[in-house]
């Protein structure tokens, strides 16, 4: 190293004289005012030497150990091997490892005597023996490649040893110290809000915006009770480690929540010499809460229809993400229809419902039929996303009905007089009860005589009245018949009417037969 030389403009200049062996560790050296105080010359890297290349190293200070020690690093690269007469090149690598800007880099090399010099980039200005190499500025972290490239013109041994010199310029001492300083900034992103038990993704970035190296940043953060990692830790660490200047690193990890609230977490981050940066996350969580509720008739008859409502709603402060209602379907009854996209699934209807948001509700409806006298009761049930399953029951009492149906004609008409006429009459329970206590009166002319009857109760004559004793209970379904033979006695167009009554019945059912008795 050259002697320190102080301008009037406060700018130091420093000569490094580099001796660079390439091939015998034994015969490196330094040349130059410094040259006994060498001890960091490197030579062949594994890394160069899985690239068959040869690579030394030298820098300020030469006290250094490593290459990242140094401020300003000079560095060698050449084959091991070329062939006599053949174009090869070799790099020199100037780089500026400091904070700081670096000026007036001056790089001298002096070319081997066995070597024929053939082009450089960048640009070189020759001297004889000598290539000369100058930038302006090394930036912190710059790095300048020079490429040289010759030929040799016969076997032997190209030495590149005491052959390359370096001199640059710092600039003003003053600035030095506001432009090293480490600066930590920390950014934490995650949601604003989210659903109680979702996992909470967080993004962690820690960065030195600054000019010196942070060393030893790490995060050591208590979490407030109802939050836990996704591990259901009540803490965490991360070790983030060194950070240069301009670098980042992005932690991503997730949170999970035990209750609901508002929550506030203060991060710390922390670095040797005091350094330090914070930042603040504001989370919410919330919950989907489900209410239901259902309409149904409380009676219907048997055969009829019976239309069930049911209306959800989200009353929570979370969304209700993939909503499903199911009803469930009581036995003995059949599936008719259903709206909103409901689907039949063996014996209950699902409907999928989707997202709802607070305060949002959804009424979906369904109908079945029944052919029995029963009680109808159903369920229904609603559930979404991290919300609690809410359940409503349908009750419905399916009641039968005794439904009379007559039917009379007579057989033989026209009929003479003299000769008889038989007149049915049929009586059918059309409905779902039974029907009870089922009385026939039959109401004669005065041109009519009662003769007989056949059926399934007996009559009793009261003048031109006949009146059947009751029949005790009529089936669904089921028919009783009675046949009633009467006399003509004079001729004309004559009635013969009958009245039906039974214990269901509140009006009386009255039918008439006309018949022309003739002479």
């Amino acid at each position: 190293m050259k002697s320190m030389k102080r301008k009037p403009w406060v700018v130091l200049t420093f000569v490094a004289a580099l001796c660079l062996s390439l091939f015998s560790p034994a015969n490196a050296q330094l040349v130059g005012d410094d040259a006994g105080a060498q001890d960091t010359l490197v030579l062949d890297s594994p890394e160069s030497a899985r690239q068959n290349t040869s690579y030394a190293w030298q820098g300020f200070p030469l006290t250094a150990k490593t290459p990242e020690e140094t401020f300003i690093l000079i560095s060698k690269e050449v084959p091991k091997e070329v062939r006599p007469g053949v174009e090869y090149s070799y790099k020199i690598m100037v780089t500026n490892n400091a904070a700081f800007q670096i000026d007036n880099v001056v790089l001298t090399e002096r070319l081997p005597s066995n070597f024929e010099f053939a082009k450089a980039s960048p640009e070189a200005e020759v001297r004889g023996n000598f290539l000369r190499f100058e930038f302006q500025a090394l930036a912190p972290r710059q790095v300048e490649v020079i490429t040289i490239s010759g030929s040799t013109p016969g076997p032997g041994m190209v030495s590149h040893l005491n052959d390359t010199d370096l001199k640059f310029a710092i600039g003003p001492l003053t600035n030095i110290t506001s432009v090293v300083q480490p600066q930590l900034g920390l950014i934490a992103e995650s949601p604003e809000s989210a659903i109680l038990r979702d996992p909470i993704p967080m993004k962690l970035t820690f960065r030195n915006a600054g000019s010196a190296p942070v060393y030893e940043a790490r995060l050591s953060q208590v979490l407030p009770d109802g939050l836990l990692t996704d591990q259901s830790a009540d803490r965490f660490e991360l070790n983030v480690g060194t950070l240069y200047p301009g670098d980042i690193k992005v932690f991503d990890m997730a949170l999970r929540s035990t209750a609901v609230g508002d929550y506030q977490l203060d991060l710390l981050a922390t670095a040797r010499d005091g350094v330090t940066a914070s930042a603040m996350v504001d989370l919410s969580i919330v919950k989907p809460e489900l209410t239901i509720s259902s309409n149904v008739p409380a009676m219907r008859f048997v055969g009829n229809n019976i239309s069930s409502e049911i209306t959800v709603q989200n009353a929570g402060d979370g969304q209700a993400r993939n909503t499903v209602i199911t009803q469930y379907l009581a036995a003995d009854t059949g599936f008719v229809s259903a709206n909103e996209g409901g689907v039949l699934q063996n014996n209950t209807v699902v409907w999928n419902v989707g997202t709802l948001n607070p305060g949002e509700a959804k009424t979906v409806s369904s109908r079945v039929s029944t052919k029995n006298i029963m009680t109808v009761r159903t369920s229904a049930i609603a559930e979404a996303h991290q919300a609690d399953r809410v359940e409503t029951v349908m009750i419905t009492d399916v009641q039968g009905v005794s439904a009379l149906k007559v039917y009379m004609g007579d057989i033989n008409d026209p009929v003479p007089v003299g000769d008889n006429e038989v007149y049915y009459v049929r009586v059918v329970n059309q409905g779902s009860l039974n029907a009870t206590g089922i009385r026939l009166k039959c109401i004669l002319e005065d041109a009519m005589e009662f003769v007989s009857s056949t059926g399934p109760s007996e009559p009793t004559v009261e003048g031109n009245t006949v009146v059947f004793s009751r029949v005790p209970t009529l089936a669904p379904e089921a028919t009783a018949e009675w046949r009633v033979v009467i006399k003509a006695r004079k001729a004309g167009d004559v009635r013969f009417t009958t009245v039906i009554d039974s214990d269901q019945l509140t009006e009386a059912v009255e039918s008439s037969e006309s018949t022309n008795f003739y002479n």
